[in-house]
């Protein structure tokens, strides 16, 4: 059965999202989340500074190494149509757009339509300015950068530990 483009927005604004800069960060995203369903968000602006294809790698290692972890991709591919359109055919659920042409959006919103994906236009923590189809919504409580381009693994898993134990 394919959820509609409602049922998805509302079931990804309600789940945890964590940012990860790398594949321990992701590792240790999969072990603290366990079971529970959550988002995991390549770097901001992932599609120019890593490309869609390596976080499509990297979420193809975490799952294969994390079967039973509930997790969604997210990537911030900024104003890179081609990079968009990369992570689409990659299959990555939610991908972030900036601003880019009106025909170039619905181009790769027929696409991810498709298959099953959503593209989005912003993520805002706190009611959407404009049409909530092209925004996410999330709790600010519920959205957390992992830092784990510097802090130490054991630092990483007890800081989210800790924050999703706030929730």
């Amino acid at each position: 059965m394919t959820r509609s483009a409602t049922d998805r927005t509302a079931m990804t604004a309600s789940l945890f999202h964590i940012r990860i800069h790398n594949f321990t960060g992701a590792t240790v995203a999969c072990r603290v989340m366990g079971k529970t369903p959550f988002v995991l968000h390549g770097p901001e602006n992932c599609g120019e500074t890593h490309g869609a294809k390596w976080f499509a790698a990297l979420l193809e290692n975490v799952r294969r190494d994390w079967p039973h972890t509930a997790l969604t991709g997210a990537i911030d591919c900024a104003h890179h149509t081609g990079q968009a359109l990369s992570a689409l055919e990659s299959g990555i659920e939610h991908v972030f757009v900036g601003d880019v042409s009106p025909p170039a959006l619905a181009s790769l919103r027929d696409i991810a339509h498709q298959i099953g994906c959503q593209v989005w236009t912003n993520m805002v923590f706190d009611a959407p300015a404009r049409n909530s189809s092209e925004t996410l919504v999330i709790n600010a409580l519920a959205f957390y950068d992992m830092d784990d381009h510097f802090l130490p693994e054991h630092e990483l898993e007890k800081r989210l530990r800790a924050r999703f134990e706030q929730l």
